[in-house]
């Protein structure tokens, strides 16, 4: 019969060391999936908040003038950045969906458009989001290259009234 020999010094601590391994991929792994969900959660505020802002295109109008029947800001065509004075009803309801859920809205561009360039039924619009997401590991110093990536949406809609 061979015996088993007791289990000598340089055993001692295997168990640890195999334990720490285990967990930093664990954290490797569990950190990851947070910044997806992060990301993902992202991307899915701004294409409600640009689904939103053509939502209020639609029914009020850009700039929530007396007639109410389509968009009267930009009938030019083009797409200008939206602001509180150039389509303020749009702006307000693609920062208020975005504020909402918590976002800081400080660095959100919107852009509306209108295609056709007329408010006329069935004329379409577009209201465009860009956002600067700032990943979680992007707080790492060894991440300098990518602290922040644009995010960017866009949603149409057709004026039906």
């Amino acid at each position: 019969m061979s015996r088993m020999k007791p289990p000598g010094k340089r055993d001692v601590g295997q168990a640890s060391v195999e334990f720490m391994f285990t967990v930093v991929l664990l954290m490797i792994f569990i950190f990851g999936l947070l910044e997806l969900l992060m990301f993902g959660y992202t991307v899915n505020v701004l294409g409600d908040a640009a689904k939103e802002g053509v939502r209020t295109a639609i029914v009020h109008g850009a700039d929530n003038s007396a007639s109410t029947d389509g968009p009267s800001v930009g009938a030019t065509g083009s797409c200008p950045n939206a602001t509180s004075s150039t389509a303020p009803d749009v702006y307000t309801a693609v920062q208020n969906t975005a504020k909402a859920s918590f976002h800081d809205v400080s660095g959100l561009t919107v852009n509306v458009c209108y295609p056709d360039k007329t408010n006329a039924v069935p004329s379409r619009v577009q209201v465009q989001v860009s956002y600067p997401y700032k990943p979680l590991i992007a707080q790492l110093p060894w991440s300098a290259s990518w602290r922040t990536v644009t995010l960017s949406t866009t949603a149409y809609g057709r004026i039906a009234y």
